[in-house]
Order: structure tokens, then C-alpha cells, then sequence
């Protein structure tokens, strides 16, 4: 691989997780907290399910957040050994949190699987991409954690809207 192509590797990735980690993190604060407070609103017993869920499951929120931050620290720095070991992370944690017990609204359960479907294979993609030093396979990691943080957006709005109409 040619330094230009190593450098425009790094800049996409660091472009991709800078963007995604923001949005990731964001998302996925406002989108519990409205999905509690509208919940709660709409169907006590599920809201109260919910909120029971989030206290005993929202460290897993944090504990991505952290991963897609130091994956995007060690793009950064140009650590490939550990950027790989970082995507691994995302995609292990992303596996993990799969199998966690089911949010008991059925909705909002199919985003949250979705979401961590797409980490979980843009997790192994990245492997791949860093460790064969491959933009192609690179951009399509960018591109499932893309999808993603969509899946987490599309719950936020739906959430947002409905708030609205209280």
C-alpha cells in the first residue's frame, strides 16, 4: 500500500468514527430517554419495563462508546495492531449485547438489533480492512456502522415525534 493510500485509509476512518461516534453517542443518550419518558407516558407497565431494562443493561451504551473512541484514538495515531484490536472489540461487545435479555417494547428491540447487527459486521470488516490495509473494505465498515447509527436515529425521531404529541 502506497502512503497516500495509507493516508486516505486513516483520514476515512477518522472522518467515519469521529462522525459516528458523536452521532452513536448522542443518539443513543436522547434516544433512551425519550423512549423512557414516552414510555412511561404511554403504557406504564412497559414504560417501567423499559426503564428496569436500561438501568441494568445501559452500561453496555457506554461501554461501545468507549470501543468506537478508541478505535478512533488509534486511527489517529496510526496503530493499526491496535485499531484491529479495537474493531474486534466492537464487534464482540456488539455480539454481546445481542444476547442480552429483550427491551420490552418489540419496536424499539428490532432498531436495537439492527444497530448492533450492523456494529457487530462492521466490526469484523474493519479487522479485515486494517489488517489487509484495504480502503474497499474499510469504507464498507464505515458503511455498516453508518447503518447503525441510522437504525439508533430512526428510534430517536420516533421517539422525538411522539413526544411532541403529548
Amino acid at each position: 500500500m502506497t502512503p497516500q493510500q495509507l493516508k486516505d485509509l486513516k483520514d476515512l476512518f477518522n472522518k467515519q468514527y469521529g462522525r459516528l461516534l458523536i452521532l452513536a453517542i448522542i443518539g443513543v443518550a436522547i434516544t433512551i430517554g425519550l423512549l423512557i419518558g414516552h414510555r412511561l407516558q404511554q403504557d406504564r407497565h412497559t414504560g417501567n419495563q423499559v426503564t428496569a431494562w436500561h438501568r441494568r443493561y445501559g452500561y453496555v451504551i457506554t461501554k461501545l462508546a468507549n470501543d468506537f473512541a478508541l478505535a478512533q484514538k488509534d486511527s489517529k495515531a496510526s496503530n493499526s495492531k491496535e485499531l484491529a484490536a479495537d474493531c474486534t472489540q466492537i464487534e464482540n461487545d456488539s455480539t454481546a449485547a445481542e444476547h442480552l435479555q429483550k427491551i420490552p417494547d418489540p419496536g424499539i428491540q428490532r432498531f436495537w438489533v439492527a444497530a448492533l447487527e450492523d456494529d457487530a459486521a462492521g466490526g469484523k470488516v474493519c479487522v479485515e480492512a486494517v489488517n489487509e490495509q484495504n480502503i474497499t473494505l474499510m469504507r464498507e465498515a464505515s458503511s455498516n456502522f453508518g447503518k447503525g447509527t441510522s437504525n439508533l436515529q430512526t428510534v430517536n425521531k420516533d421517539f422525538q415525534k411522539a413526544r411532541q404529541e403529548k
